[in-house]
């Protein structure tokens, strides 16, 4: 049996199709009309077949660029991820030392005004009394350490009593609260006849 392709390769030649391409085979002076097809048959197949290789090499080539693009792209990217990577841990490390840093300045505040307040609150006088008075007395800061301060001073003339408020919170202001409560005492027991506003003179001019 003939192949589908040479057979449609002779009819074409001979102009027949069927049986009776078969029976002109047999006729002597048709055999080279038969050869030259045949051999045209096998020329037109080489020739698809050589374009159908090139057909795939060109694709094939082409596959091969773009993978080896995609590659490229792809270690661009893993790049690019490597060094946002290494940013984000530069940046958490940087965080956390500063978070550190903040930590440690907090805790070290937070010691200096838990000693101002112990410091305030040792020079209150710890119990009030004077004869033939009942007097009470307590001091709630609003913040740690603040500004204010009281005092009871029994003198051989009376008693002197100040409260004293100065503006603001914090330590610098429990500090000058301290300094105000020293110099008056120390006005007060320097002079005990004088009078307040002299002695009010006296600790403006001391602080």
């Amino acid at each position: 049996m003939l192949h589908p392709l040479l057979h449609r390769q002779l009819a074409r030649v001979l102009g027949d199709d069927g049986g009776v391409v078969l029976e002109k085979l047999a006729q002597a002076e048709l055999r080279d009309r038969v050869l030259r097809a045949i051999s045209d048959s096998y020329a037109s197949f080489d020739r698809d077949r050589d374009l159908l290789e090139r057909a795939l090499d060109l694709t094939t080539q082409e596959m091969s660029a773009r993978n080896a693009e995609l590659q490229a792209k792809e270690a661009e990217i893993r790049l690019i991820n490597e060094a946002l990577e290494e940013r984000v841990r530069e940046r958490t490390v940087a965080l956390e030392s500063a978070l550190s840093d903040l930590q440690h300045a907090h805790d070290a505040v937070y010691a200096e005004m838990k000693l101002a307040h112990r410091i305030q609150t040792a020079v209150l006088p710890k119990q009030v009394s004077c004869a033939g008075l009942d007097i009470a007395a307590t001091m709630v800061v609003a913040d740690k350490v603040g500004g204010d301060t009281y005092d009871v001073l029994e003198t051989s003339d009376g008693v002197w009593i100040s409260i004293a408020d100065v503006s603001g919170h914090g330590v610098a202001a429990g500090l000058v609260a301290m300094m105000t409560q020293t110099a008056v005492r120390t006005a007060v027991t320097s002079n005990p006849q004088q009078r307040p506003r002299q002695a009010l003179s006296t600790v403006n001019a001391a602080l």
